[in-house]
């Protein structure tokens, strides 16, 4: 196991959190976001992959150069927060403009919030005194705050992508996490860039020495949402498949990996979509393979 049993366990809760909230709230931040028509959708895949790639070295660009990455970071979440709240406040039937102006003022409380939460995690790593008293409760509200700003973003692009543009989005994202964590290492040098500068990109929990994390990547939770919640245009049924296989994925990951070693999650949770999908598809075929490993292990 790459973490302890209570912090595995609390990573996992969080996950299961933040993708029940996430099921729950896509059909409100989905808002009046219309489907792409199918002949955008080819470019639109194409605009994902080339802004994911270029978002990557823009990071990476930023933290070598050493510039001020929590200002930049906290203003594109307190946008995509504007978006989201704008969004959930039209869905109760009150007039756009007072929407938006909610929308802006708690965008820049979350700013600011943001802002205060990252010094606080920053400080907390200063040494082993302040770890001990500062850090679980500094990490639980970055996590919080984190996982707000993926929840609302997935709830936007979930409404414009098809099921098969979510897919061959997810393919391609998933052989670029295993080049970027296994070949290039430059994902790990990103996360480890960020966390430095106190944004912790995904969920993190704090170990009982100083500046050791439990880190589940926000990316992760991100596509199990964003992939579950398109699926959800297929059936409900294709949905929650989805979802327990992306997530059954993460738990075995966690299970299974080896302390201080570096694993790319989203390969293997497009494992678990591939075999979840299976049932939906062809049931089948899981059921056939199963017998055959039970007569297999049977034999022996």
């Amino acid at each position: 196991m790459k973490h302890e049993q209570k912090q595995t366990n609390e990573l996992i809760a969080w996950m299961f959190g933040a993708v029940l909230v996430g099921m729950l709230l896509l059909p409100m931040l989905a808002g009046r976001t219309e489907e792409l028509p199918k002949m955008a959708t080819a470019w639109y895949i194409l605009t994902v992959v080339i802004a994911i790639g270029l978002g990557a070295v823009g990071w990476l660009i930023l933290l070598r150069k050493k510039k001020d990455i929590v200002s930049v970071f906290s203003i594109l979440a307190a946008f995509v927060v504007l978006s989201g709240t704008t969004a959930l406040l039209l869905t109760t039937g009150i007039e756009e403009w007072i929407a938006r102006v909610a929308g802006m003022a708690v965008a820049i409380l979350f700013y600011f919030g943001y802002r205060n939460v990252i010094a606080k995690t920053k400080e907390a790593a200063t040494n082993q005194e302040t770890w001990e008293r500062e850090a679980k409760k500094a990490y639980r509200m970055s996590t919080f705050f984190f996982l707000c700003v993926l929840i609302f973003g997935a709830g936007k692009i979930t409404a414009i992508l098809t099921p098969i543009a979510a897919v061959i989005i997810f393919i391609v994202v998933a052989c670029y996490d295993a080049w970027a964590v296994w070949k290039s290492k430059t994902m790990v040098e990103m996360a480890k860039g960020f966390v430095k500068n106190g944004v912790l990109p995904g969920i993190a929990v704090a170990k009982k020495k100083k500046g050791e994390i439990a880190l589940l990547g926000g990316g992760d939770v991100f596509f199990v949402i964003l992939v579950a919640g398109v699926m959800w245009k297929i059936s409900f049924t294709a949905m929650v498949l989805a979802a327990i296989g992306m997530v059954a994925a993460i738990v075995a990951l966690f299970y299974y990996s080896r302390p201080k070693k570096h694993y790319p999650a989203i390969p293997f949770m497009l494992a678990g979509f591939c075999t979840a999908m299976t049932w939906f598809i062809y049931p089948v075929v899981p059921i056939v393979l199963l017998c055959l490993q039970l007569w297999i292990l049977g034999t022996r």
